[in-house]
């Protein structure tokens, strides 16, 4: 018996982190040690209010789904080419966005599950709001941050599917749902057993402190 996925909002988005939210990253990248990134502007008196950006590339719900299902059946030779698809992914559009935009270089968060402690990968890519420049720190242009946020959503989800493609057809029988948006494509096909662990509601992922505390290593 197979069932469709249950709706849910596409995951991956950009969160332009104002001076009023800018605790809240602060204190999440404290907590697991890691440093601000470079640029960040926390009071946001060079750069409009800003304190920085965060990308949050997120995998297909079910695609994560398919990996835990993989993984508890002790299938890890099938599991992890899903979960090195995502990695590679992330790291490829971490690049290419820095470069796109003017960014220095981000502060990488991986989490492998949502509030609701269900599967879910994903990153968050927190880069601060300040390029640094011959002249010193300069605001990056939020309208290119958010048009260069598009493309990149649009092509992590390329390249994950691209990874994972013959995994899930040829090799698994599944399918995939017609792409969203930001391209991202469920699978389809997938036994209940698998459905039944990503069927909770879950808080958005753009709340970065929200996650399980069980993340990936990045």
């Amino acid at each position: 018996m197979t069932l469709t996925a249950p709706a849910t909002a596409t995951g991956s988005t950009l969160v332009t982190v104002d001076r009023h939210q800018a605790g809240d990253w602060q204190r999440a990248l404290a907590g697991l040690g890691r440093r601000l990134p470079v640029g960040w502007d926390a009071a946001g008196e060079r750069s409009g209010g800003v304190a920085g950006y965060d990308l949050i590339l997120a995998a297909p719900r079910t695609l994560s789904a398919l990996a835990w299902f993989l993984m508890s059946a002790s299938e890890e030779a099938l599991a992890d080419p899903i979960l090195q698809a995502h990695h590679d992914a992330l790291r490829a559009v971490a690049v290419e966005f820095g470069c796109a935009t003017g960014a220095e270089a981000p502060t990488v968060v991986g989490h492998g599950y949502d509030s609701a402690r269900q599967p879910w990968s994903h990153a968050h890519l927190v880069y601060g709001a300040l390029a640094a420049t011959n002249q010193g720190f300069v605001p990056l242009d939020p309208v290119l941050v958010a048009e260069q946020a598009e493309r990149h959503i649009f092509g992590y989800q390329l390249l994950v599917r691209r990874a994972v493609t013959k995994l899930v057809g040829a090799e698994l029988g599944l399918g995939w749902a017609a792409p969203a948006a930001d391209g991202s494509c469920e699978v389809t096909g997938l036994p209940a057993q698998a459905l039944q662990v990503i069927e909770e509601p879950c808080r958005p992922l753009s709340e970065i402190g929200a996650c399980w505390d069980d993340r990936e290593r990045l």
